[in-house]
């Protein structure tokens, strides 16, 4: 029987930006997903990769006397070798430098220019060069600030080519009525509604006050703006743009798109708006997680000297170091194991324990079968079953063994 495709993707990240634990957290969210999707039989492709254009790596790169191109692979392998290290396991890592993704790029806005979705026109508005983002005025902090980073903006004024985002609000609040999982969780699906319903602009794409950019195929005086340029990845890394388009019709649309929620308007208006004009098929799912934030509440950031960063952490817990991404596995698999009826799970010394309050006999009875010889059982206010380690087989291993046999446990019971 063939498998059945899931394709979940990360962010591609900044190159200018040293991975932090909101770096690493995304990723090992998705890598989780991408291992128990593969457990269960998928035909899996993961995504993750590195975002190298606009303004600010480009005044990097100056600043450090390289070019561009020497800036950016310099700083890639932070990334590589960390995800080697967390035992990351994704299929593809793009980035936007490559050929297979300025072909792609190209392509899409060619197409969007056909099909008259876009015009020239002159920006004028505030920009961030640290987010790379556009903002009105309205959209600025009390002191002028940048509303994401608290930096200083620009006030800039330079001729652009604009996408006609405008046109899209009526559709895109229909498309989230007709796919009321599209958006994750419920409370991101409000925020994005509440700022269509304010009024949308259409949106600039394109720059002309420096080059490092994939250039408009129209107009070559003109590079993409950086953040359309970024969410065509998704599909240039399937092969858009080229001649062998197996994996992009195996795969797209994807099932999941994880992204923190500092970036869900750029996945849940802009992208599925592009996807729209260019008559793609949109994304299943976008999952906008929330951030990690410091013991005093407040969002970490390099600027105020609370952030973390995965290396440190692995220099202080071992060497050689304990899987993270194991250990952040095993929490998400709790989750997991929560949705289905375990009230609890814990780990006791060479033994997995779960609370069995909410599990019905027929269930506890099946996991006696599944896991004989293995698995001591309590009575009690909390009735608990405690599953013991095998030489060699880690926390992670066991939690998805018990979840697979629960799963197919309810299968059974269900063709009765």
């Amino acid at each position: 029987m063939s498998k059945e495709p899931f394709y979940v993707t990360t962010p591609i990240y900044y190159v200018n930006g040293v991975p932090h634990i909101g770096t690493a957290y995304t990723t090992i969210a998705a890598d989780t997903v991408a291992r128990w999707q593969r457990m269960d039989n998928h035909d899996v492709w993961f995504l993750t990769g590195m975002d190298e254009h606009g303004q600010k790596v480009a005044q990097s790169a100056q600043e450090h006397d390289m070019t561009p191109q020497e800036w950016c692979d310099s700083q890639v392998p932070q990334f590589t070798d960390l995800w080697k290290e967390l035992n990351i396991s994704n299929n593809d890592f793009i980035r936007t430098t490559q050929e297979r993704h300025t072909r792609g790029v190209q392509q899409f806005m060619q197409d969007l220019y056909d099909k008259g979705y876009l015009y020239k026109s002159t920006y004028q508005g505030y920009y961030c060069t640290p987010c790379e983002t556009q903002w009105a005025k309205s959209d600025l902090t009390e002191d002028g600030k940048c509303p994401t980073c608290g930096r200083d903006v620009d006030f800039i004024e330079e001729e652009n080519w604009f996408f006609k985002l405008s046109e899209f609000g009526d559709k895109l609040l229909a498309y989230y009525d007709e796919h009321p999982k599209f958006i994750r969780p419920k409370i991101r699906e409000n925020e994005i509604r509440s700022f269509i319903e304010s009024g949308m602009h259409d949106l600039s794409v394109s720059r002309t006050t420096f080059d490092w950019g994939v250039p408009l195929p129209f107009d070559s005086k003109h590079v993409t703006y950086v953040w359309v340029d970024a969410l065509i990845n998704y599909i240039t890394a399937l092969g858009y743009g080229s001649d062998d388009l197996s994996k992009y019709n195996e795969f797209w649309p994807a099932n999941f798109h994880f992204v923190g929620k500092d970036i869900i308007r750029f996945h849940c208006v802009i992208w599925p708006a592009m996807l729209m004009a260019a008559g793609l098929p949109i994304p299943e799912h976008v999952f906008a997680h929330g951030f990690l934030m410091a013991a005093d509440g407040s969002k970490m950031s390099k600027s105020k000297g609370n952030a973390l960063y995965p290396r440190e952490l692995i220099d202080r817990y071992g060497d050689p170091p304990p899987s993270v991404s194991d250990l952040v596995n095993v929490s998400l698999v709790r989750v997991q194991a929560t949705a289905v009826g375990v009230y609890e799970v814990t780990q006791k010394k060479d033994t997995i324990v779960l609370n069995l309050e909410h599990l019905d006999v027929p269930m506890i009875r099946g996991l006696l079968v599944a896991f004989n010889g293995r698995v001591t059982a309590g009575a009690g206010n909390r009735p608990y079953l405690s599953v013991t380690l095998q030489p060699d087989e880690k926390p992670l291993e066991l939690l998805q063994s018990i979840l697979k046999a629960m799963a197919e446990i309810l299968a059974s019971a269900e063709q009765k």
